[in-house]
């Protein structure tokens, strides 16, 4: 792919206190005619990486999300932003299982990025447990933006972080 034709997320992720959840939800712009019925998820995200964080290192990741019994894999790319609002490559494949597709993830700059007995060493890191709330907002302009309000936590090992965030 040329620069031009990779694709491209641009995402801002703000945490947000768990309390300020409801006030979020009672938005006027959400009982607005531009907003969608919001739809619940549960999903669990599984990021992959060699021992060594090969990957991290490199501003890539890989990862396999279970939501409503389906599994994506997805390969994001370091963002050129500094902040909240990131743009970054991403490539996502349906796959059959919470493990990864390596010839899928060949498909990508992660190809480049690691040796053949770096794939084979891809282990999960850590994993997301969350409850996602996402609506959809169109915009008086035809923008349509995808609101996802997140609760649950981040595992790792016996390690346990509360995830709270809106992303946009």
């Amino acid at each position: 792919m040329t620069g031009n034709d990779r694709p491209v997320e641009t995402e801002i992720k703000l945490r947000v206190p768990p309390e300020a959840r409801a006030g979020l939800e009672q938005h006027p712009l959400f009982s607005s005619s531009l907003a969608s019925s919001p739809e619940q998820r549960e999903q669990v995200t599984t990021y992959f990486d060699t021992p060594a964080l090969a990957l991290s290192r490199q501003g890539l990741s890989l990862r396999v999300r279970r939501s409503d019994g389906r599994y994506v894999q997805t390969v994001k790319a370091m963002g050129d932003g500094h902040g909240v609002a990131t743009r970054r490559g991403e490539w996502e494949w349906p796959v059959s299982s919470d493990a990864p597709d390596l010839a899928r993830v060949a498909e990508t700059p992660v190809a480049s990025a690691l040796q053949r007995e770096e794939l084979n060493a891809l282990q999960p890191v850590f994993s997301t447990e969350v409850c996602r709330t996402v609506r959809r907002l169109r915009l008086d302009d035809g923008t349509v933006v995808e609101v996802a309000l997140d609760d649950g936590r981040i595992v790792a090992g016996s390690a346990c972080e509360p995830i709270s965030e809106v992303e946009l």
